[in-house]
């Protein structure tokens, strides 16, 4: 099951995200855009350690295929960044992380669900309060 959907339209996601434990507190908006792919860069705030929280989706009709890099920021516990990069075949989605680096120790957990219209990023964080900076391009079908 999955809570607390942004749902995202092209070119770039949708500013009034409001998931279950997170606001978003700034959005930078569209940098960059060819064709019917796109990027889109957003931050928000995970307040809980609520596991699987949704931090973006797209329209799995529209892409196939997507890579984030994603920064998390804790005041006392430090900087997390990895990148993740996403597929789908219709039925399953195969998310991997990659070039993790973090000044203490890891911030979150990443993952990746779906369902019958979406694809989405889900991110756990280890500590509440933790500000989540999301850049994600994606490609089309």
């Amino acid at each position: 099951s999955v809570t607390g959907v942004q749902t995202c339209a092209l070119p770039i996601c949708d500013t009034g995200y409001t998931g279950s434990a997170s606001t978003v507190i700034g959005y930078t908006g569209s940098i960059g855009y060819t064709g019917s792919a796109g990027t889109s860069e957003f931050k928000i705030l995970l307040s809980l350690t609520t596991p699987n929280q949704t931090v973006d989706s797209y329209d799995k009709s529209v892409f196939r295929s997507a890579k984030y890099v994603v920064q998390a920021v804790n005041a006392t516990y430090g900087v997390h960044s990895c990148e993740v990069l996403l597929t789908h075949d219709d039925t399953d989605v195969y998310p991997t992380v990659y070039a993790q680096i973090y000044s203490g120790s890891a911030l979150i957990t990443t993952s990746a669900a779906i369902d019958s219209s979406n694809v989405y990023l889900t991110i756990t964080p280890v500590y509440t309060n933790t500000y989540i900076t999301v850049n994600r391009t994606a490609l089309t079908v």
